[in-house]
């Protein structure tokens, strides 16, 4: 009895036979057909994913298979997400190198999975030219097996190694030969024997070329072989190694969106467990001012329909996202505190309503501004509502009021008692967040809610430079409030707004307008009848004096000290 071999991961093959016209009196021996003669044998080579079907239909691009949080230690989180990998083979250039060569071909008896005979052939453009002469039996249904030279048989078992798991090829069909002389055909859906993955990191800003490995965590494995049984269609993994593969990402470049690499595809055996490996990024260069080199995070485990922990199947194809965030803290809705994953957008159950900008101060900005409309006009002093008993010249509306270019505005952190206090108006007893005559106050009075108790306010210019230190990546020793104390043109190139921006919007936010050049209202007052206010364009920043009435609409922010 000739040898045959089987693996074919999926499902099997199509093709069922076919008349034609044509008689060859030859093909029949002691009442056997030789397949050489009477069979046309076809190759079809799948690409990845092609027969993966979900609830009977086949399966959406890219749907999602598990996502999940990572904290890394170092200040930055990633969230990890497991898609099936939809992308085709360019061109199909890959298969066609896999095509051409040997192959053998087996034969199995349908209803007593016994061996009936094996044969090899050259495959040339898809087409299977046998070796030698194949006798088949009419009137039987056989299991047809063939493999391509990656593939190594022993008896009845095909073994696929790692190392040859990119380019080895089987296929299965299930045929009945039928009694006649003319022309029949077999084809094989000629699939992957192995899984793959590729990963592709995301970030909300550009980061530099790296390196990385993608290892078995200490103390896991994964298989380093595969056996497929032909004659009972089953599949088992051989033993397990540690394995390590070097990945590169090139360097994402972006202006605006989100900055993203991906590496090369890797090639595993079927019911590898992703979960045991650990991905651990390489490099000098920096992302969110902390170092790359040596971050790392063990993939997500796989899970299927039931939830339970599942394995690489085979000729399936998964992109891993690995979107590298920084940990911002945001302030919820009930008054605490948490990290992107704990509120609603990024899959838990707190409504987020801002960002917290110092722990220590328990200072947080809100992440919606209080303008309805942008043609309204919310400035420091009302154009049209008079300030009733208002302070002589040079007194100002605050109690304090900095001279011009004063460094010291930037370390004024009063922001609540100028919005809320009294005491500290001129008067002794205007509450500006209560008076019309200062609408960029009252509008925050009049339309934000208190969390437990503590209400919102309009930031003085001290707790706008601790946004700009604590959110923005601005280097305490390197941009000290002398650079910022700058009215003339903007400092640059020593925060980045854009950061933040993605940290505000990833949860519904709008505060910041990092196009043009927008106006953040602060608290804090100058002489010369000028406030203080913030200018931000598109990454440079400068605090500069602006009349209480003239210029564009400046925007509103809230504050508020949570606990």
């Amino acid at each position: 009895m000739k040898r045959i071999f089987f693996y074919t991961l999926l499902t099997t093959a199509l093709f069922n036979l076919m008349g034609c016209s044509q008689k060859d009196d030859d093909a029949s021996v002691d009442g056997k057909l030789d397949l050489k003669k009477t069979l046309r044998i076809k190759l079809n080579f799948t690409d990845y994913n092609e027969d993966i079907k979900v609830d009977g239909t086949r399966a959406v691009a890219n749907d999602t298979l598990r996502r999940e949080w990572v904290d890394l230690g170092n200040g930055m989180s990633a969230e990890v997400t497991v898609k099936r990998d939809t992308t085709k083979s360019k061109a199909k250039a890959s298969t066609r190198v896999i095509s051409d060569g040997t192959y053998t071909l087996v034969a199995y008896d349908a209803s007593s999975h016994t061996l009936e005979g094996e044969i090899t052939g050259q495959v040339v453009s898809g087409t299977f030219t046998p070796s030698a002469g194949f006798d088949v039996e009419p009137n039987k249904t056989y299991d047809f097996v063939c493999y391509n030279s990656k593939v190594t048989r022993n008896g009845n078992m095909l073994t696929v190694t790692k190392a040859n798991a990119e380019h080895a090829r089987i296929g299965r069909n299930t045929q009945t030969i039928y009694p006649s002389f003319g022309r029949q055909y077999l084809s094989f859906n000629m699939k992957p024997a192995a899984s793959r993955l590729y990963i592709r990191l995301e970030s909300w800003v550009d980061f530099p070329a790296l390196t990385a490995t993608l290892a078995t965590n200490t103390g896991q494995t994964v298989p380093s072989t595969a056996q497929y049984d032909m004659s009972t269609d089953t599949w088992t993994t051989g033993t397990g190694v540690a394995n390590s593969e070097n990945l590169t990402f090139p360097a994402p470049n972006s202006y605006y969106g989100d900055p993203a690499s991906s590496s090369q595809y890797i090639y595993y055996l079927p019911s590898t467990d992703i979960g045991k490996l650990k991905l651990t990024l390489h490099g000098s260069g920096k992302i969110y001012n902390m170092p790359l080199e040596g971050a790392n995070l063990l993939l997500n485990s796989l899970k299927d329909g039931a939830g339970l922990v599942t394995t690489m199947q085979p000729t399936y194809s998964y992109a891993v996202s690995v979107k590298l965030v920084y940990n911002y803290i945001y302030l919820m809705s009930d008054g605490t505190t948490g990290l992107f994953k704990a509120t609603t957008f990024g899959g838990g159950s707190k409504t987020p309503v801002g960002v917290v900008v110092s722990r220590g101060k328990h200072l947080a900005m809100s992440i919606k501004e209080v303008n309805t409309n942008s043609s309204d006009d919310y400035y420091w002093l009302s154009r049209t509502v008079a300030v009733p008993n208002p302070p002589s010249y040079g007194q100002g509306y605050n109690k304090t009021m900095y001279a011009y270019n004063d460094i010291n505005a930037l370390k004024d952190m009063k922001g609540y008692e100028w919005t809320w206090d009294g005491a500290s108006s001129w008067d002794g007893a205007t509450v500006k967040a209560n008076s019309q005559a200062f609408p960029a106050f009252y509008i925050i009075g009049q339309h934000t809610t208190p969390i437990n108790g503590h209400k919102w306010f309009l930031p003085s210019a001290g707790q706008w430079v601790e946004v700009v230190y604590n959110l923005c990546f601005a280097d305490r020793a390197t941009t000290p409030l002398s650079t910022l104390n700058n009215p003339g043109p903007a400092a640059t190139n020593f925060c980045n707004i854009k950061v933040l921006a993605k940290a505000v919007e990833a949860v519904g936010g709008n505060s910041w307008r990092i196009y043009g050049t927008p106006f953040y209202q602060c608290s804090t007052e100058w002489d010369n009848a000028n406030t203080c206010m913030w200018i931000w364009d598109e990454g440079n920043i400068t605090l500069r004096p602006e009349s209480y009435t003239a210029g564009a609409s400046p925007t509103v922010v809230p504050f508020i000290i949570y606990q």
